[in-house]
């Protein structure tokens, strides 16, 4: 490698004390560079007072130095000639944003080792836009920013590709000082294909109000594919640490998350598959009065795996699945709930939302451990064409209750310490309850249906006190048992 293909800031006049504005060093050190060279920052702290156009194809930044985010008004850094953002610059996302550390314009950049922080606190401050294809980020700190990376762009004329997030920290992001609903991510990426965000740990300031942990989306941007997003810790008051709202083909497994939150995470959107992650909530009463917190949740999607996850804590639901809330949205149908741990105080282990269809529940195992007596393990409302299949379910409140359902099988589940067993109301149709065992410590009434309950079948159960029967119309009926 050539003399010209590595750079040092500190050749252009960069001091790296904290106190003198090293951006016109940095700025010249990158102008530099040709295709595929190489920025090494030494170890030094160096002030930058305005945003860092990478312009180069295959431009690598990195070594041990630690960039801090910092305004000349703020009395911080030694008066002089300061820089201005660029007047083109338009990345900003809130009107409170000032400009981001980087801007990452050429394709195959990469940034490695680097600190970046803004221990001042700037309101807005986001460190790096990331707007071209084949970016790599490893091993660097990110700190105290209001926002972390913003990847990606917003058209069809825009997507990116191959883009890989791996093995950095991002500590302590803010926010905004009231909250927002379109700003505040530790990672945040629009309409890429090819995504990988691997093993990266990734922390709320305790005391303010950021957004997302990682956000890939929103619903209103061309369609992101292809995300990965694995083996990440996440923990703080996120309002959703891991969402990827309206992608297709994502996968989202081996993450560790541990947080008050809305939604520890939330999907959208086609063939997503979220398995092996264990996932421990608390509501988080600022921005979620009603206490509707929830460890997984599926709106409107289609092609759906939940398996083999590790849920526990407190909110209103383990798992919901439920019709996207966007105009338009997708109902949500072939889903799979399988494997999974739910044990905590929860209302509700699973539900399941008006017209969500084709669902397999089996194989899970859940304790819910609700103060509200009239808590459930599985609860149906409208939903159709659901297989409830070989489940232990233990309660405080219910085990199982279907409401204004039909075609639902519930088959060979184990209900052993619950208030009650199942119930099935508001004219639920085509129900088949076959070989599932009531264990004694079943109080309150096993197995019951209200009057409107069409065609359901109950044969081969284990520990029941009433006969087999089958109801074709609305007749004989077993009041609700709460």
């Amino acid at each position: 490698m050539s003399s010209s293909a590595v750079q040092y800031p500190t050749t252009y006049g960069a001091v790296g004390d904290g106190r003198a504005d090293d951006t016109r060093a940095f700025m010249s050190a990158l102008a530099s560079l040709p295709e595929n060279g190489v920025l090494h920052v030494p170890p030094g702290t160096y002030a930058i007072t305005s945003p860092l156009y990478v312009n180069t194809r295959g431009t690598r930044v990195k070594g041990e130095g630690h960039l801090i985010y910092a305004f000349p008004a703020h009395g911080h850094i030694r008066q002089g000639e300061v820089p201005q953002p660029h007047k083109n610059e338009s990345h900003r996302n809130d009107n409170t944003a000032p400009w981001s550390m980087f801007v990452v314009n050429a394709e195959d950049v990469s940034f490695d080792g680097l600190i970046m922080s803004s221990p001042y606190f700037v309101e807005g401050s986001q460190c790096m836009l990331v707007m071209a294809s084949g970016f790599v980020m490893k091993g660097c700190s990110v700190r105290d920013f209001s926002q972390g990376v913003m990847l990606g762009g917003s058209s069809e004329a825009h997507q990116t590709t191959n883009i890989k997030i791996l093995g950095n920290d991002f500590l302590r992001i803010r926010g905004l000082t009231n909250g927002s609903l379109c700003y505040g991510d530790a990672i945040l990426s629009f309409s890429i294909r090819n995504l990988q965000i691997c093993n990266n740990n990734i922390s709320a300031a305790p005391d303010r109000m950021p957004r997302n942990g990682i956000n890939c989306g929103p619903e209103c941007v061309p369609l992101q594919t292809d995300i990965i997003i694995a083996n990440n810790q996440l923990s703080g008051p996120w309002d959703y640490p891991i969402t990827t709202e309206g992608c297709a083909r994502s996968v989202i497994t081996g993450n560790i998350i541990r947080c008050e939150c809305i939604s520890g995470i939330i999907e959208r959107g086609e063939d997503v598959t979220v398995t092996g992650n264990s996932i421990h909530v608390l509501s988080r009463g600022s921005r979620n009065q009603n206490n509707a917190t929830s460890a997984i949740s599926f709106f409107g999607v289609k092609h759906g795996v939940i398996s083999a996850n590790v849920i526990s804590g407190v909110g209103q639901y383990g798992i919901i699945l439920s019709r996207s809330y966007a105009e338009h949205g997708a109902w949500g149908d072939h889903v799979t709930v399988q494997g999974n741990s739910v044990k905590g105080e929860f209302f509700y282990g699973v539900y399941l939302g008006e017209a969500v269809a084709k669902v397999n529940i089996s194989g899970n195992n859940f304790k819910i451990m609700h103060a509200n007596q009239d808590s459930m393990c599985i609860h149906g409302w409208k939903a159709r064409d659901i297989a409830i299949l070989s489940n232990t379910m233990d309660s405080t409140g219910h085990a199982l209750v279907m409401s204004g359902c039909e075609d639902i099988k519930i088959d060979s589940n184990c209900m052993y310490d619950c208030r009650t067993g199942i119930y099935v109301n508001h004219g639920s149709k085509g129900l088949h309850i076959v070989g599932n065992q009531f264990g004694h410590n079943v109080g309150g009434g096993k197995l019951g249906w209200s009057e409107d309950v069409q065609r359901l079948v109950h044969k081969g159960n284990m520990g029941l006190d009433i006969p087999e029967a089958a109801i074709l119309t609305t007749q004989a009926h077993i009041p609700a048992p709460f």
